[in-house]
């Protein structure tokens, strides 16, 4: 099944047969949104020349890098059937098309065999809806019920904690209705299938649900905002005590008794973002004995990541003095001598950053996920059984590429995928490639594959799920054990472009042409540059390589087989923003800044909105 919506996402008129033919034959029985005018752009102006290609270009989904997401609409306000989807695309998410979203995905399992009418899905949420009257929350249950599942309800719980509970119940499909580090007046929903996020491609995967939910939109009316669920089909679950069993056990006792010897007597200081893992992560350190100092006291949903948690302090690499610390009540208490270290997290609970002031010195310093993660794997390096093989690091484009060079010079088979922590759950490796050892994202997705027996089968399924205070208790135990950093940092730097027309960047689309022959020169000219200052061939080798998200320009910089630099584009999955990157060693970056502010520049003029 695919349909063509033309601009105001209603089906199109009039598409060649050619196309239409094409996508029968290339998607099957896959359900598939093709955006028309997008598609005959793109063919009247060259270019692409498989039909296939220029098909795939110009699906629609729903999804962003991690769900769904946008602003909540006011009590008594909503959007149904087409209008949902409309003004979704204008950031707006409304109760019915969570509803809408659930009914989709509930189906779509149970049209695939994957479950059964009766099954059980599993369900949670952050917290944030409370500030909604728990309107998303109502519209999430509903749609699942509609599609003849009943629902285990697990309340407010971190999000990892839900594929948890799906591999150990056995329980298939899961969901978590969050907006993770947004503010508290949006919301969204994230999907899981066997225990991992949804990822694009497939019957099962978030381009087909997003088929499903179009098709879906207007085949059931809404339920009354307030409405109850049947009792007998949901069933509540209290799984903050078997989240912190397997916290613990997942840490061992050793890296508990290290993380006690590092903090001492001081508490550690806790900033949970009111959000989450508020509840769970206080109950955890009181069940260790480990003080800590939380500096949430009080989340109502409404303040959710509200001047606080990992989105207020990413990219900050340390706080100078006690007055740059708005931005991080956990920061501040540093800065107040009411902890040497901090645990921060985001509003769902699936990142985390580490916060340290060593005695005597100033600065507040930040350990992102980067970070973290090098500190990790040092720690399962020494961990590693004599002869055992390593497994591989990876690491999304956004990450530090000193961080990559690092774990390369470590041994480690070193690999980069695109933007969302669900790239590194998902990630499989070529045959015959090593499996994942830890998936790092500099956001603070740290994802360690975990074994969990799944009951009845004699299987072993894995948690691939970021687990923010796990990722920071980690870090903290490879802290005790080695305080040294795990790496230079390298250069870093992100040129934003807001309120643009993200239509206009895809692969393929003119503006990804003009950009490519310009970078492809100006990248081939700096090699030959620095061929001609040194009078030797240039051991860096330079390479553009294609993401999982096809609408990334991504360039890859290696010298003698060493990550040394990134440069690449790519528009937001959620906000009307598009972003040029470069990452690269620092001794690079003065002659690679010019090239990637060019590309910048190049990309806001021809993005902005009146252009």
């Amino acid at each position: 099944m695919t349909v063509f919506l033309d601009k105001n996402l209603e089906p199109a008129r009039e598409i060649p047969a050619i196309f239409t033919e094409a996508a029968d034959q290339r998607y099957g029985g896959i359900p598939v949104l093709i955006d028309a005018d997008r598609l005959l752009s793109a063919a009247s102006s060259g270019g692409e020349t498989g039909i296939g290609a220029l098909l795939d270009r110009c699906r629609i989904a729903w999804t962003g890098t991690d769900g769904i997401r946008g602003k909540t609409l006011p009590p008594g306000e909503d959007r149904v059937g087409t209008d949902a989807f409309r003004a979704l695309r204008k950031g707006l998410l409304s109760p019915s098309l969570v509803e809408c979203a659930a009914r989709a995905f509930g189906k779509q399992c149970i049209r695939g065999g994957i479950a059964r009418e009766g099954d059980e899905v599993c369900v949670a949420n952050d917290g944030r809806d409370a500030a909604a009257l728990w309107r998303y929350d109502g519209s999430m249950k509903r749609g699942f019920l509609a599609a003849g599942l009943r629902v285990l309800d697990l309340g407010i719980l971190p999000t990892p904690l839900v594929p948890l509970c799906m591999l150990q119940k056995g329980i298939r499909l899961g969901a978590m209705l969050t907006a993770s580090h947004n503010p508290s007046d949006q919301n969204g929903i994230k999907f899981f299938l066997d225990g991992r996020k949804l990822l694009p491609e497939g019957s099962f995967g978030d381009l087909a649900l997003s088929a499903l939910m179009y098709a879906e939109a207007d085949s059931a009316a809404p339920g009354k905002q307030g409405e109850s669920v049947r009792p007998e089909s949901l069933r509540r679950e209290d799984w903050s005590r078997r989240g912190i069993s397997f916290l613990s056990e997942t840490l061992g006792p050793d890296r508990i008794a290290s993380i006690r010897r590092l903090i001492g007597d001081t508490p550690l200081v806790l900033d949970t973002a009111n959000g989450a893992s508020h509840e769970f992560a206080l109950q955890w350190f009181a069940r260790e004995g480990i003080p800590v100092l939380c500096v949430n006291p009080n989340p109502t949903g409404a303040n959710i990541n509200r001047a606080c948690g990992v989105a207020r302090i990413e990219g900050i690499e340390a706080f100078e003095t006690a007055g740059e610390t708005k931005a991080s009540p956990a920061a501040a208490a540093l800065f107040a001598g009411k902890g040497r270290f901090a645990l921060v997290l985001d509003g769902d609970g699936d990142r985390g950053f580490i916060l340290r002031r060593e005695a005597g010195h100033a600065p507040v310093e930040v350990l992102d996920g980067d970070r973290e993660g090098l500190l990790i794997l040092r720690d399962l390096e020494k961990r590693r059984p004599a002869g055992a093989q390593r497994g591989a690091a990876v690491f999304t484009v956004e990450s530090d590429i000193m961080a990559a060079a690092a774990a390369s010079r470590s041994g480690y088979p070193v690999d980069t995928v695109g933007v969302g922590d669900r790239w590194l759950g998902g990630y499989e490796g070529k045959s015959g490639e090593p499996a994942l050892a830890l998936g790092i994202e500099s956001s603070g997705h740290v994802i360690l594959p975990v074994p969990v027996s799944v009951p009845g089968t004699g299987k072993k399924g894995e948690i691939r799920s970021g687990f923010g205070l796990l990722t920071g208790l980690l870090a903290l135990a490879a802290l005790a054990e080695d305080p040294s950093s795990p790496y230079e940092r390298g250069f870093s730097k992100t040129w934003y472009a807001w309120e643009v027309d993200k239509e206009r960047f895809y692969r393929d689309s003119p503006l990804w042409r003009e950009s490519l022959a310009a970078v492809e020169n100006s990248l081939g000219a700096w090699k030959s540059e620095r061929e001609a200052a040194s009078g030797r061939e240039c051991p860096i080798t330079v390479l553009r390589e294609d993401k999982e998200d096809a609408n990334v320009l991504f360039w890859s910089i290696r010298e003698n087989g060493v990550p040394a630099g990134a440069l690449f584009a790519r528009n937001s999955g959620t906000e009307e923003k598009h972003a040029v990157y470069l990452k690269c060693r620092g001794d690079l970056a003065s002659s690679l800044v010019p090239l990637a502010e060019a590309l910048a520049a190049r990309h806001a003029a021809a993005l902005r909105r009146n252009a």
